[in-house]
């Protein structure tokens, strides 16, 4: 087992390792490299399932079309997201949806168009950065 995630953690170093911002870009996977380095599957189960899934579908892009040890790890982490989720009638679990009086509401409000524009103009201007070859080694 020891072997089996050094190879995954030395393949997924390997992918991040070929851009410069792959870990900043793909932060969620970033600390899913850094547990494995601990030399087992055992880190996994202590970070949350919402990071769990992002980190899933960062492996997926990152894993392409020839996912080599990543598809072992992927199937880990899919088993640590599962293992995690409530059972079929499971109404103590804090992912219930109908608990009204929740202490960590999700308050959505609609942004002001100024605001809209500025993010929009501040995205044009990363996009032409990246494009542009800044960022690139």
């Amino acid at each position: 087992m020891a072997a089996e995630v050094r190879a995954i953690s030395l393949e997924l170093r390997q992918r991040l390792d070929r851009h410069a911002l792959s870990r900043k870009i793909f932060s969620h996977l970033a600390i899913v490299e850094r547990e494995l380095k601990r030399g087992s599957y055992r880190g996994l189960s202590t970070l949350s399932p919402e990071l769990l899934e992002f980190a899933l579908e960062q492996l997926v892009m990152v894993m392409g079309r020839s996912p080599g040890e990543l598809a072992t790890l992927r199937t880990h982490m899919l088993e640590t997201v599962l293992a995690r989720q409530p059972k079929q009638g499971d109404w103590g679990s804090p992912l219930v949806m109908s608990v009204f009086n929740a202490p960590q509401k999700l308050h959505v409000e609609d942004a002001t168009e100024s605001a809209f524009s500025h993010a929009e103009r501040e995205w044009a201007a990363l996009a032409g950065a990246t494009d542009s070859g800044e960022g690139k080694r």
